[in-house]
């Protein structure tokens, strides 16, 4: 099916999907552009993406606090019951009474069997007060019609060698930066201050607990699945952002093994996380060739022996690696809400497209595969081509790094 069209039809109704399933609303369309730009490639290659792209979604937000609207609007109510189901119950409830999705459908995208399915519809019934699929199908309509639809902006477009890019801003990458250039990457005044959660994006399970403990807070670790590196903070209870006293208690939820569908793509995301925790300054280098050619935005390869390499200071400071580490520490206040915004990460294995944005792959390259790293944080303002960072390896050392740097969509 035709990606675009596919978003264009589509659209409102993930969003209200991601809403049912827990996202607040003003993050729900994030979601749902990041599921998108994960899963174009699918897309358009199935006749009907639902069944994909809603057990992405689930996978996305399932698993966060449900917000409970206020109000005695039928609908407004409907959204609190769900929101009060275990996030499983909740899960089969939206995919069965919301996307219609057939109980084998919804087996398939929740990993369960199909037996269990039916006996959670049975349960998601009787939590809404409903004796049928139909009324449950009506009493969740009139939840998701409670859910503003999103702004028109586009989500996918294709690029000039015609694939599909996702229009998102993101973190600014180059190498040898200048101190105005990591100035104008946002990366000044933190956002945060000291007696709040702070953001464990990129954070291992390790790592995170050192933070939190050398802040006076106790922690607790649940385990979580998802399309995620094993003992990779996916979340926080509280979120990112809430206030805390000396001696409060901070829940993290790390990812364990989920799906095939998420184990296909763990190797891309493993070497993609290895590489921006090393910038950071939270894990080990990774291993580089020989020789590693380090490529900004079509400009002339600067290279590095691989021991060089390894040396964080050699990238320049202020430098690409000094960037990579604002990427990852960014945090974005919401206008006019209590809720923050913390990066997102994709990655995958692939050829990178011809252009980026407007920006010639480097010839060198040829048609190589590459780890292909995206960071995304803010969905607010002009349509922004996003950070993106393409790992070429040679015997699994890396020898090519080449950053493509923020900028307006041409």
């Amino acid at each position: 099916m035709d990606c675009q069209e596919y978003v264009a039809a589509r659209r409102t109704s993930l969003v209200r999907a991601a809403v049912l399933l827990g996202a607040a609303e003003i993050a729900a369309p994030r979601a749902v552009r990041d599921v998108l730009l994960s899963e174009a490639a699918r897309i358009e290659r199935r006749a009907d993406p639902d069944p994909l792209v809603l057990a992405a979604l689930v996978e996305r937000v399932r698993h966060e606090a449900a917000r409970l609207p206020v109000g005695d609007e039928p609908g407004l109510v409907v959204r609190r019951r769900l929101a009060a189901m275990d996030p499983d119950r909740r899960a089969v409830a939206v995919l069965a009474f919301h996307a219609d999705l057939t109980p084998h459908e919804i087996a398939a995208a929740l990993d369960l069997e199909v037996d269990e399915v039916a006996t959670a519809e049975v349960a998601a019934r009787a939590d809404l007060g409903v004796p049928d699929r139909t009324s449950a199908r009506e009493l969740v309509g009139l939840a998701g019609d409670t859910v503003p639809p999103p702004p028109g902006d586009a989500i996918v477009r294709p690029d000039r060698d015609a694939r599909w890019v996702v229009v998102a801003a993101a973190a600014v990458a180059v190498v040898a930066l200048t101190a105005a250039a990591v100035a104008a990457r946002g990366g000044v005044e933190p956002v945060l201050d000291d007696d709040q959660v702070p953001s464990l994006f990129g954070y291992d399970a390790a790592a995170a607990r050192t933070l939190l403990t050398d802040r006076g807070l106790q922690v607790e670790q649940r385990p979580i699945r998802a399309c995620e590196v094993v003992e990779t903070v996916v979340n926080t209870d509280p979120p990112t952002g809430t206030r805390f006293a000396d001696g409060d208690t901070v829940t993290i939820w790390t990812a364990v093994p989920s799906d095939a569908f998420c184990m296909a793509r763990y190797p891309a995301r493993l070497d993609g996380w290895k590489f921006l925790r090393w910038a950071a300054d939270r894990g080990p280098a990774p291993v580089f060739a020989e020789k590693v050619d380090i490529v900004v935005d079509a400009s002339e390869p600067v290279q590095l022996s691989g021991s060089e390499a390894t040396d964080r200071k050699r990238w320049g400071d202020p430098g690409v690696l000094t960037v990579l580490r604002q990427a990852m520490d960014d945090v974005y206040a919401v206008p006019g809400t209590t809720e923050y915004r913390t990066p997102a990460l994709d990655a995958s294995l692939r050829v990178p497209p011809l252009t980026n944005c407007g920006v010639a792959r480097p010839v060198r390259t040829a048609d190589r595969l590459a780890v292909s790293v995206t960071v995304s944080l803010r969905e607010d303002g002009p349509a922004r081509c996003p950070l993106t960072l393409d790992l070429y390896r040679t015997d699994g050392a890396i020898d090519t790094v080449v950053l493509y740097t923020e900028k307006d969509w041409p």
